[in-house]
């Protein structure tokens, strides 16, 4: 609409796409990077908390479970599609951290049982 955009949004509006897609990559990557880095330090002040309402075995058994998510995770990235029982993959790497974050929950359950 005329009059709300500022003269430099025109201004970009008018170059041809090639000039402006790669200002988009770079700032793309700085707002890939900025977030890591938070959601890193959310994740981390995650288990600290863990560690330290309750005990070390209630943060082991958070930390398992994020990282038995990750093949989960790149497989749905990879292939675009939510992860279901039909579309299940099953390498050894998606049994085994099935099975793994299956054992998480007794450790949980055991570090919930000696709460300080």
């Amino acid at each position: 609409m005329r009059g709300l955009a500022q003269q430099n949004q025109l201004k970009e509006a008018a170059k041809p796409i090639e000039a402006v897609v790669p200002g988009l990559t770079r700032r793309d990557l700085r707002a890939n990077a900025a977030l890591n880095v938070v959601l890193g330090v959310l994740c981390l002040i995650y288990l600290y908390m863990l560690f330290r309402w309750w005990n070390w075995l209630v943060a082991a058994a958070g930390l398992i479970v994020m990282l038995t998510r990750l093949p989960d995770l790149l497989f749905e990235i990879k292939t675009d599609q939510k992860l279901s029982a039909a579309n299940m993959p099953q390498r050894p790497i998606h049994i085994f951290a099935t099975l793994f974050m299956w054992l998480a929950l007794p450790l949980l359950w055991w570090g919930l049982c000696l709460r300080r």
